[in-house]
């Protein structure tokens, strides 16, 4: 724990989407001399703990995914906090908490930022406490996408309706799925299997998708009912180590159906070159995209 107090921001954090990012710039933009830029967090969000499974649909990424992203942006240090053993203490004790235990000097949330026991507490409760405790409370307004406040529930929604072009604009970063490939008695497809089964799977489909060392290959998400089936189909003969690889970057749906089988990817070709050019523009518009899978 830093001495000199600690530049903090709280929240999910899930997909470190570009409004996050804004709370991260700012925490480590507001750290003082000698001091840190810290992340509270928690690995899941409030209805994954009270078992509420209309509301909690799966993380976008996991918290070691997260925790990657916020060290990259300027974090120093994340700590992901017990939810069972803060949802009842009262909005007024976690605000001495982040003063008595974090040192805090800056404290910068989101505008629908609530907390404390059965949400008694808001960002102008925050501001006020804090003020009296010597600390600065900054609230980030929401940012509008096609109309729609950006936020993680936005981004699994284009995520479940297959829409991933609008999820990676958000997320300011191509869509990653993470896992240990298995083969199969096709040499040009592998079974991903993802471990984690609190990720979101995404809606069922071919996407175009990338590598940081791999050409072009396509994924297969199908829905086998109770678990999820993802298929790596390698279209390139330059991926020969495909199998040596844990990541895949979501870069275009080329087709929201499910199950396509091996002959139909032929016919497939025309939508495929498409989505590759269209990657390509977004490469040369967007830096990020380039940075990102390379």
């Amino acid at each position: 724990m830093s001495k000199s107090g600690s530049s903090i921001t709280i929240g999910i954090f899930d997909g470190i989407h570009i409004g996050h990012r804004r709370l991260i710039a700012k925490a480590v933009s507001q750290k003082p001399e000698d001091g840190e830029a810290v992340m509270l967090t928690f690995e899941y969000p409030p209805e994954y703990y009270f078992k509420r499974n209309d509301k909690f649909h799966g993380m976008i990424y996991t918290g070691k995914k997260r925790k990657k992203l916020a060290l990259s942006l300027g974090i120093d240090r994340i700590e992901f906090l017990d939810f069972l053993e803060i949802k009842d203490m009262y909005a007024n004790e976690f605000v001495e908490l982040l003063k008595k235990k974090y040192m805090a000097t800056s404290v910068t949330v989101g505008f629908n930022f609530r907390f404390g026991k059965d949400k008694g507490g808001n960002t102008s409760f925050l501001s006020n406490r804090g003020k009296k405790l010597g600390f600065k409370t900054s609230i980030i307004p929401p940012i509008l996408y096609s109309g729609h406040k950006v936020s993680s529930t936005l981004i699994r929604h284009y995520l479940r309706n297959g829409e991933i072009g609008h999820a990676n604009e958000i997320l300011c970063k191509p869509y990653s799925m993470c896992g240990i490939l298995s083969k199969t008695d096709d040499d040009d497809i592998f079974i991903l299997n993802r471990r984690n089964q609190t990720l979101l799977a995404p809606c069922c489909g071919l996407y175009l998708a990338v590598n940081r060392n791999l050409d072009y290959f396509i994924v297969n998400i199908k829905d086998t009912g109770n678990s999820e089936h993802i298929e790596i189909l390698n279209t390139s003969e330059k991926n020969t180590d495909i199998q040596n690889y844990k990541e895949f970057f979501l870069l275009e749906t080329i087709s929201l159906t499910n199950g396509k089988n091996r002959a139909d990817f032929d016919k497939m070709k025309k939508e495929i070159d498409i989505s590759k050019k269209l990657i390509e523009f977004w490469k040369n518009r967007n830096g990020w995209w380039k940075d990102e899978i390379q």
